[in-house]
């Protein structure tokens, strides 16, 4: 009978709902933080099967880890599509957040995880970098020239 109920609705202002996001927002870095040291691999999306990851299978790994209760697809460019057509992609960030960035003719190329705002200005990202790396944890002036123009927008699958 519980599953044929229409689910509960409530208030993105209630108490329930912030703390659900707070649990959730803190398992997406907690989870995270684990993996930091997992080798990169091009294409890697099992830490078991591929002995590694590259950004998007990191993201996409997390994200199920942590419950979200939809399947975001494999690639950078893929998830920030499903983000983007799915009214997810946002221009402030937030922790827990995927980040999107993109090049010069606005092909998105790498995705990861934001951590933190400091109150200094700057940007914690943990991500999957690239070949002879590992998954780890960087910070970035979230003014600064290099995170300015590369970024495409922030995913956010709980608001």
């Amino acid at each position: 009978k519980i599953l044929t109920d229409p689910p509960i609705t409530m208030s993105k202002d209630s108490f329930v709902y912030q703390y659900i996001k707070s649990v959730f927002l803190n398992s997406v870095i907690i989870n995270s933080i684990a993996l930091i040291g997992t080798p990169y691999v091009s294409g890697g999306k099992d830490i078991k099967t591929d002995k590694g990851l590259d950004c998007s299978g990191l993201t996409k790994l997390i994200y199920e880890m942590v419950g979200i209760g939809f399947k975001i697809p494999d690639g950078a460019a893929n998830q920030y599509n499903y983000f983007n057509n799915n009214g997810m992609i946002f221009q402030t960030p937030q922790s827990g957040d995927l980040f999107f960035w993109k090049d010069s003719n606005g092909i998105i190329y790498h995705t990861g995880i934001v951590t933190g705002i400091t109150e200094t200005g700057d940007i914690g990202i943990i991500d999957a970098p690239g070949t002879n790396r590992v998954v780890d944890y960087r910070q970035f002036k979230l003014d600064g020239n290099f995170w300015q123009s590369n970024i495409a927008g922030y995913g956010r699958p709980i608001e």
